[in-house]
């Protein structure tokens, strides 16, 4: 007689659930779908098209005499902010916007010029990690025994660099309490999607 196939039902924390390897092998099928899967990449970049557009504008709270003189300033900052000087504010968000659910996070690296203008930097999610000889860290993050974050790694050539909370902010949308980094939106059609294939290679 038939039976159902067995399912791995395990209650447990996320990271022994969702490993560092795991979570990047996620991360890159899911890469592979956004650029091979016409289905995956509409359904990604549409929703990132109609929740930034062309860029969520910040508008000022300030008293009105001064309020346009804010949004200005804002607005030519937001030409200028990209660390690389490669991309505009509406452009990085845009890019967030994808990454999140492609990806599962992207991390944004806050910094200062020589004159103090504020720079942001766009951190890809496989670059925050850590050595695997580095136990003080936990795919990318450093938390302290109560689990507050204290610290960010991210790969940077051959090494790494650290990050303090307050110049690091991990963008991600987490379904688990416990979870410390992002899964992508797509993990959970990748078995589906491959049978599919496999399928119409059979036919």
């Amino acid at each position: 007689h038939r039976e159902r196939k067995y399912i791995p039902a395990i209650a447990a924390d996320s990271n022994q659930t969702l490993s560092e390897g795991t979570r990047k092998e996620l991360m890159g099928l899911s890469r592979f779908l956004f650029n091979n899967s016409a289905i995956c990449r509409g359904a990604i970049t549409d929703i990132s098209k109609y929740s930034i557009g062309s860029g969520l504008t910040a508008q000022s709270l300030a008293d009105s005499k001064v309020q346009t003189e804010y949004e200005d300033y804002f607005n030519r900052w937001a030409e200028i902010c990209d660390a690389q000087d490669r991309l505009s504010l509406d452009q990085m968000q845009y890019l967030a916007s994808l990454a999140i659910d492609r990806d599962g996070d992207i991390g944004i690296a806050l910094s200062k010029t020589a004159t103090g203008m504020p720079k942001i930097n766009l951190v890809e999610s496989h670059r925050i990690c850590n050595d695997y000889r580095d136990e003080s860290y936990c795919d990318g993050i450093r938390h302290d025994r109560y689990g507050k974050v204290t610290g960010y790694k991210i790969k940077n050539g051959e090494g790494y660099r650290t990050f303090a909370p307050r110049d690091f902010i991990l963008l991600h949308d987490i379904d688990r309490v416990c979870a410390a980094r992002g899964t992508s939106s797509l993990a959970p059609v990748i078995n589906t999607l491959a049978t599919v294939d496999e399928l119409l290679e059979y036919e």
